[in-house]
């Protein structure tokens, strides 16, 4: 059985990796970077936890990488009202954040014979926001070109290539992407956290239900015909 990466961190990545739950050995890595919603990272290992015990293919390795946040010290100073706007932003973006992420989830993926990463980039994420991705790092032609270009920065007796794979790649939007994890996890994709919020800002377990986490969230839901059993505060 080959091994595979996983990089799962929020609806998207865990409605993907359903697609090879059953297929592969696969490594789950979390990075927890000192982000704003610790929820997240704290849904996320919840959520992979719980795989584990039906899955014994399944490993979750949660990666520390807290220094991050000196690289994005603006994505820890917005406040709470700063964080709620309900359309896309170009501040939400974290500059080669995904990039970070999937250097060292290669560098790992050689060092233990993998032979994919994936990741949960959907056609969406290519959206143009003035002429532009927005996501940028998320585009697939641009993970295409990192997929080569990290293989030819390795040394050549490391075992390659690499491939990183994606809804995007597979042609999927986020609302199929979500309605392949919906058949495989069930109710469990609710338990996965969007907002923009942590739970210091919101005071327990509910989303906010207003930033353009949450919204998009709600959108995709909807654009998937699958009621939203969510917990929002809106």
């Amino acid at each position: 059985m080959d091994k595979i990466i996983a990089l799962v961190s929020g609806l998207d990545s865990f409605c993907y990796l359903g697609q090879y739950i059953s297929k592969y050995k696969i490594e789950v890595l979390i990075f927890n970077y000192g982000q704003r919603s610790q929820q997240g990272v704290e849904q996320t290992t919840y959520l992979i936890n719980s795989l584990t015990e039906k899955h014994s293919f399944l490993i979750r390795r949660t990666i520390q990488l807290q220094a991050l946040k000196f690289l994005y010290p603006k994505s820890q100073q917005i406040n709470k009202y700063g964080l709620i706007e309900p359309i896309y932003q170009p501040k939400v973006v974290l500059s080669l954040r995904n990039t970070i992420f999937l250097t060292i989830a290669i560098a790992y993926a050689k060092t233990v014979g993998a032979k994919k990463v994936i990741i949960g980039a959907t056609t969406d994420d290519a959206s143009p926001y003035l002429e532009l991705p927005k996501f940028p790092d998320l585009n697939s032609s641009y993970l295409l070109n990192l997929e080569k270009l990290l293989d030819i920065g390795c040394p050549p007796w490391a075992p390659g290539p690499v491939e990183i794979w994606s809804p995007a790649r597979s042609g999927m939007s986020k609302a199929k992407n979500l309605r392949n994890g919906f058949e495989i996890f069930g109710d469990l994709i609710f338990q996965t956290w969007s907002c923009y919020l942590g739970d210091a800002d919101l005071g327990g377990e509910r989303q906010c239900g207003r930033c353009y986490g949450c919204v998009r969230r709600k959108e995709v839901f909807e654009q998937a015909r699958i009621e939203d059993k969510t917990k929002y505060e809106i």
